[in-house]
């Protein structure tokens, strides 16, 4: 795997990826603002054929700065306000499988931040020399394994929720994944076979000693280790599987001072999920879970669960201080038949005990004969590679101790040597003209010694932050073996690190198993904005800032890479007033996203698409786009414009939108009016905004037409805001009727669905109390929020998508050109033509289409796979004679098995090709199309030459025009000598560390006592002290009242300014006579 890291000043950077087993070089771009990698798999955009290509392209576009190189990624991950990359830059191939499968222990990684200045603590974490990973094979189930490298069993991946943002874009397999624990291989010479083994640790309750203990909420046991011992000969493999981890029961471990001795607590209800912990041991154990790719399975593969013995090494002595331990784990395993699990048994083997009595070597012996009945009764599993398997080890041994650390370590151990000498024994017995070859020999106890020395110490380092101990007793049977460190100094520095050191590792674990969550939002970069032939130059969308003329009116049509939710609009100095965005998945039905007010000013200006519920307005725009389109809308013919930046999200399943819609008749306005009135003679607490809230959405009114009436009684619209009123409300006493001295009876909180209205509060902090005389009401309205959001809020459809993973085979040197990332048509079922399974599109007479390209292309080839053969084609008016037509066979699921459904693939051959964005193109006849492919070559749009703005003039200071502030009304009161016309309102924006920015602001103008117009501006998200210019047109007024109705509790307001222009009207000049 090649991979480069490649940042630049312009806030996109790139990650360009090779992996082992593709041709297929990617480029996944990351934007430093939100840190959410993107890639569509549109070829020559972010699909190469090239890894040098690709660097290329990235080097000559963005200039890149920073340069890093490494040989795999784990993935990236959220530290703080942080986005970490983590490059694997250096590895040892340690071990290795039948048919060339290679692992690799991870040397040393490199992190790096964005922005890059960044420190991480991912540091901390224990990476290097305790990972393992392998490019091509699965290493995280039991050998051999017929899944995918990038299907791997989550749960022993430590790097898991690193590889989900890649996995979220379809690119899951250029990260390795992280095993944590140790593979090694030895060929000894003068063997026709390999040892490899295998430690492989669970990350399911990955913390340390003392934080990590028996079951967890998930009821997965502290320090899992799952180990495997293969024997490799030629084209045959066989191995031997066990468990070793801490007694599967709830307990935990108390340290009651640094100076006390540790304390083993076990739980009152401690066998509470040890039956769930064995069912799935037993899942993945069974022969039903193996991996059976042999069609002639052999008889001997069986359909039972395995028997799982629990081998406790825990002390037994009843004043021993794991007695608790141990009693409780023997009653959870005698409890598990009641159930309805009995393949578990326990059996204890205090191997301290028999230590202290006898040595290792009798210690030994006495395990062997222990354990040698269950081995052979549950013998090896057997097959021929790369995955046939003719006999499934039978039963499963699970050892345990308090740690599962040092005796654990010590017992597998003895129990390798039992398996590996069982296995010689029977090679030999196979084998007898070459019985020595399977001799029990010292070399293959070193390596055995060698292997279980390191796992021990990779697993004790992990876990305790020290060597293992107990390793002395190992060289009892491997002299050669090197012990670095006393048992008693280990013992002493492991208390150290528990009482010292333990919290802060124990968090520097979670962060990396478990880091941040990167936001779904997306800046959409250069190489993806796909805009069609328009007056409008396409360096706006580009990094470098630049200013243009553009004649107006312009619409601006973009096709997105995917189906996306267009969430946020940043542009730069625009002098049109306003910006409409539009979007949907067909340019024939568009959506408006939003209207924007866009101010004259220098600085960038970032718009929120929806979720804008602070604002005091409604907004339905969370809607799936394939197009979008910037309508721009000038008072001038010809304006400045500067760059533009487009953010958005990409859909998940099971999103939900709200499809409430203001869609209110005469009669209800009248009748909404009316409630309005009487609610203005009442007390307007929140109890009585509620009730109006109640009565607007159940008329389907809008909340600008309730803001308008408010305005037109001189009321700022958040003092009848129940949204508003539901964030200020008081928890003492009833929050809906005000009285403070009220006892609380029932309690409520903001509903999320309708931020106006209330539900039954279940848990948290923020909660408003209720009164008995409010109970009734209050009830009623949080029954109506649960029925509303039931009723109205649905999932959001999301188009059917693929990502191209490999760059397609070309045909005759061209080049496919039609995937769903490249290419869409004007319907959602048109659309499933590009899918590789296709769709099903009916034609009955005939059918136009419109074929949208990401670039502009040279069309060679048109492909149908249809019903019929029997069909036209015209383009331009002309019809197009098929070159090839190929019947197919095509079973129709739906239809009888005898039934086949006829297929036809039909091929259209230009013999002028277009070249063209947009291929207009007719199909007659009654037909099913299946599936649509376009073959050609994509070339550079040819651009019209813009004027380009080589002076822009200042922006004036906003001067702030005397006022009165009303802090109650939150509405700041301008009046001015006489009567005034303004064309320009300026807004400087303000704001301190105890209020936030205001943004929402209801300018309202008044000529003696009567309203003569209103202007509703809402600011962008604008570096604080920008000047602001707003082009107005506004009639004679002596006063403006600016209402700030952002649903927030405290603002501060602006400095604004105004230009004056003159009352009289303007009188045309008379022609002369």
């Amino acid at each position: 795997m090649s991979v480069e890291v490649l940042l630049s000043s312009s806030g996109f950077n790139h990650i360009v990826i090779t992996p082992s087993l593709s041709k297929t070089t990617y480029i996944v771009t990351v934007n430093s603002f939100t840190g959410r990698p993107f890639f569509t798999g549109v070829p020559m955009v972010d699909m190469f054929p090239d890894h040098k290509f690709a660097i290329q392209q990235i080097t000559e576009k963005y200039k890149p700065t920073t340069r890093r190189s490494g040989l795999g990624i784990i993935g990236m991950a959220k530290d703080a306000n942080s986005i970490v990359l983590g490059l694997i830059d250096d590895f040892e191939v340690t071990g290795y499988l039948p048919g060339g499968h290679i692992a690799k222990t991870v040397k040393h990684i490199t992190y790096i931040t964005l922005p890059y200045t960044a420190e991480t603590s991912f540091e901390g974490f224990q990476l290097a020399n305790n990972h393992f990973f392998c490019d091509d094979f699965d290493l995280t189930r039991l050998f051999p394994s017929s899944e995918k490298v990038e299907c791997s069993d989550t749960d022993f991946i430590y790097n898991k929720n690193w590889i989900k943002p890649f996995a979220d874009i379809g690119l899951e397999h250029c990260c390795v994944s992280l095993i944590q624990g140790v593979f090694l291989t030895s060929s000894l010479p003068g063997r026709d076979f390999s040892i490899t083994y295998i430690l492989r640790r669970s990350s399911l309750n990955p913390g340390t000693r003392y934080l990590a203990r028996g079951l967890n909420n998930e009821n997965e046991p502290g320090n899992e280790v799952e180990c495997e011992i293969i024997f490799a000969k030629e084209n045959q493999f066989w191995t031997q599987s066990w468990r070793r981890g801490s007694a599967p029961i709830r307990w935990k471990t108390v340290l009651a001072s640094s100076l006390s001795k540790p304390v083993h607590a076990v739980s009152e209800d401690f066998s509470n999920g040890t039956d769930k912990y064995f069912q799935k041991l037993s899942k993945r154990f069974s022969t039903k879970n193996k991996n059976k790719q042999n069609e002639n399975e052999t008889e001997s593969i069986q359909e039972d669960l395995p028997l799982i013995r629990c081998i406790s090494l825990l002390e037994t002595g009843e004043h021993k201080s794991e007695h608790d331990v141990y009693e409780a784990f023997e009653k959870a395993v005698k409890e598990l038949p009641e159930k309805g699990i009995n393949n578990v048994s326990f059996v204890p083997f205090d191997l301290n005990s028999i230590l202290h009595q006898y040595g290792a070597k009798e210690a030994k012996l006495k395990l062997q004969e222990l354990v040698k009945p269950y081995l052979d009764n549950d013998g090896f599993t057997y097959g021929t590679f790369p995955n046939t398997i003719n006999h499934l080890q039978q039963g499963l041994l699970r050892f345990n101790c308090a740690d599962s650390l040092d005796r654990v370590n010590l017992a597998t151990f003895f129990y390798a040597l039992v398996v590996t000498e069982k296995w010689l024994d029977l090679q030999a017995q196979q084998n007898p003209q070459n019985s020595k070859l399977y001799k029990f020999s010292q070399d293959i106890i070193d390596f055995l010694a060698k292997a279980f020395v390191t796992s021990g110490h990779v697993v004790s380092l992990l876990y305790t932050n020290t060597p293992a101990i107990k390793t002395s007793h190992i060289r009892a049977f491997s002299p050669n073996i090197n012990v670095e460190f006393s048992d008693s100094t280990t013992t002493i520095k492991r208390r150290i690190q528990n009482v010292a050191f333990d919290p802060n590792r124990n968090k520097i674990i979670y962060d990396f198993v478990y880091p941040g969550i990167i936001t779904k939002k997306i800046v959409i970069d250069p190489e993806h904005i796909f805009m069609y032939p328009c007056n409008f130059p396409t360096a706006l969308f580009e990094v470098p800032t630049s200013d243009f003329f553009i004649d107006s009116p312009v619409d601006v049509m973009i096709a997105l890479p995917r189906p996306m939710i267009v969430c946020k609009f940043s542009i730069r100095h625009c002098y049109a007033k306003d910006v409409l965005i539009l979007g949907g998945q067909s340019p024939n039905n568009l959506n408006c996203l939003g209207t924007l007010n866009i101010p004259r000013t220098r600085k960038w200006c970032r718009y929120t698409l929806h979720d804008v519920d602070s604002y005091g307005f409604d907004n339905f725009n969370r809607i799936v786009s394939n197009f979008l389109v910037i309508r721009f809308i000038s008072q001038t013919p010809r304006f400045i414009c500067g760059n533009i930046r487009i953010e958005c999200e990409i859909p998940t399943e099971g999103q939900l939108y709200n499809t409430w819609r203001p869609l209110a008749d005469e009669p209800s306005l009248v009748r909404f009016t009316s409630y309005f009135e009487e609610f203005l003679k009442g007390n307007r607490k929140l109890l009585d905004a509620l009730i109006l809230e109640k009565m607007r959405l159940g008329l389907n009114i809008a909340e600008d037409v309730r803001n308008i009436l408010c305005v037109k009684h001189g009321i700022n619209p958040y003092l009848c805001d129940s949204a508003t009123l539901i964030r200020n409300a008081k928890k003492i006493g009833c929050a809906f009727c005000g009285d403070l001295e009220a006892e609380q009876k029932s309690f409520y909180v903001r509903s999320t669905q309708f931020k106006g209205l209330v539900v039954d509060y279940e848990q948290g902090d923020d909660y408003l109390g209720c009164c008995s005389q409010c109970y009734e009401t209050i009830d009623q309205i949080s029954l109506l929020a649960k029925l509303y959001a039931t009723e109205y809020f649905r999932p959001l459809h999301i188009p059917k998508f693929e990502i191209l993973k490999a760059l397609p085979q070309k045909i005759d040197r061209i080049n496919e050109i039609s995937f769903p990332s490249s290419t869409k048509f004007d319907e959602t079922e048109e659309n499933e033509l590009l899918l590789s399974q296709g769709g099903e599109f009916k034609i009955e007479g005939e059918k136009s289409f419109n074929a949208y390209f990401v670039k502009n292309s040279i069309i060679s080839t048109i492909i149908f796979e249809a019903s019929t053969s029997e069909f036209l084609l015209k383009y331009q008016n002309c019809e197009l004679k098929p070159t090839t037509i190929e019947e197919l066979n095509h079973e129709n699921e739906n239809s009888d098995e005898n039934n086949e459904k006829k297929r036809f693939k039909v091929v259209f051959a230009f013999k002028e090709q277009p070249i063209t964005q947009l291929l207009n193109f007719v199909v007659v006849g009654d037909v099913t199309l299946y599936k649509f492919r376009c073959f050609g070559v994509f070339i550079n749009n040819e651009e019209k030459t813009f004027k380009k703005v080589k002076r822009v003039k200042v922006i004036p200071d906003v001067n702030s025009y005397g006022y009165e502030w009303r802090e109650s009304k939150r509405t700041a009161i301008y009046k001015f000598d006489g009567k005034k016309r303004i064309s320009e309102i300026g807004i400087n924006v303000n704001r301190s560390d105890v209020y936030i920015i205001a943004q929402s602001l209801l300018f309202v103008f008044i000529c003696d006592k009567t309203i003569v117009g209103t202007q509703h501006l809402v600011l962008p998200r604008i570096k604080e002290g920008s000047d602001l210019w707003y082009s107005v047109e506004t009639e004679p007024f002596t006063r403006i009242e600016v209402y700030y109705i952002d649903r927030l509790c405290t603002v501060r307001p602006h400095t604004i300014g105004f230009t004056f222009i003159s009352t009289e009207p303007v009188v045309p000049p008379t022609a002369s006579p």
